[in-house]
């Protein structure tokens, strides 16, 4: 299946909300929002331990234990998809992506990615964030890309 060329942003910032239930699925907007104040959301839903795997893998790369390359997807076979990586560390920033791919209607999904240059500060950030939702079992994560 072909797939159309990913629209590229930059982006500015992101926002994860996440329902409490159920456990394993739980409900979850990913939002993203560019430098020209344009916003994209994807709700989809959570698998069992999702976010706890997302907050331990950017904890790693954050402090530097882990390469800051590859991605993590989310989403059901049937809604929308989300990716949230890295392509690199190049000091002093992180080199983050996140994809958001949305059904286009015909079998396929139409992907715009927002890449930011993050640096130690602003991924600790997100870290902390998503510590705090994922010790909640729920809530909303609001960061912003820049330091």
């Amino acid at each position: 299946m072909n797939q159309p060329e990913a629209d590229e942003r930059v982006l500015t910032t992101l926002r994860i909300e996440v329902d409490p239930f159920p456990e394993n699925a739980r409900a979850a907007r990913f939002t993203m929002v560019d430098e020209g104040g344009e916003s994209l959301t994807a709700p989809i839903s959570l698998r069992e331990g999702e976010l706890e795997n997302l907050h331990d893998v950017f904890a790693k790369i954050a402090a530097h234990n882990s390469p800051a390359a590859g991605a993590l997807p989310f989403g059901m076979p049937d809604e929308a998809r989300v990716i949230l990586g890295f392509d690199d560390y190049v000091a002093p920033n992180f080199l983050f992506y996140c994809t958001i791919a949305l059904p286009s209607g015909d079998g396929g999904y139409q992907p715009t990615t927002g890449r930011a240059l993050v640096p130690d500060a602003a991924l600790a950030r997100l870290v902390d964030g998503l510590r705090q939702v994922k010790d909640a079992g729920q809530g909303t994560v609001d960061w912003t890309v820049a330091d």
